[in-house]
């Protein structure tokens, strides 16, 4: 049975709160998610005659935002491992009322983010937060299944540390 493809106003109604947050947990910042959220649709729009299959728009979308995250980072950072980078994220996470600092255990997982390589946060925060399987999640990041589950679990492993359990 074939989904009708929705309209482009019912496919960003549907995905912009679950895609912000995507790009929010990459980045931390409201601004810089809303302004990575803008680019995702824009390309979105853009390209949207290349969506054939309605089943696939969710990692479509995904990828698109995923991509823009990492093309961010590279303009303004000299890679994703950059300390200035992490700093950033760090104070942007501790000013920018993202997260409850009174939860402990909330800035603990988020600051436990901050230092996963990006491919790990993806997965992470896909896996955990969004509830993906494993096989959207590589139509999203182009991995193969076996480095996805890999990378989770290094990333839990690292996440663990921080949360302390």
């Amino acid at each position: 049975m074939n989904a009708r493809k929705p309209s482009f106003e019912e496919f960003t109604d549907l995905y912009y709160r679950p895609v912000y947050w995507h790009i929010r947990r990459s980045v931390v910042d409201h601004g810089n998610a809303e302004d990575i959220l803008q680019e995702t649709f824009i390309k979105a729009y853009r390209h949207w005659w290349q969506l054939r299959d309605p089943s696939a728009a969710r990692a479509w979308i995904y990828r698109i935002a995923t991509n823009e995250v990492n093309r961010w980072i590279r303009k303004n950072y000299r890679s994703a491992e950059s300390p200035e980078l992490t700093e950033d994220l760090t104070a942007a996470l501790e000013g920018g009322g993202f997260v409850d600092m009174a939860k402990a255990e909330a800035v603990a997982l988020q600051k436990g983010m901050l230092r996963l390589s990006p491919l790990q946060k993806t997965v992470f925060s896909l896996r955990y937060f969004d509830d993906l399987d494993y096989d959207e999640i590589s139509r999203i990041t182009g991995s193969n299944v076996n480095t996805l589950k890999s990378s989770y679990n290094q990333a839990k492993n690292i996440i663990k540390q921080y949360v302390g359990q």
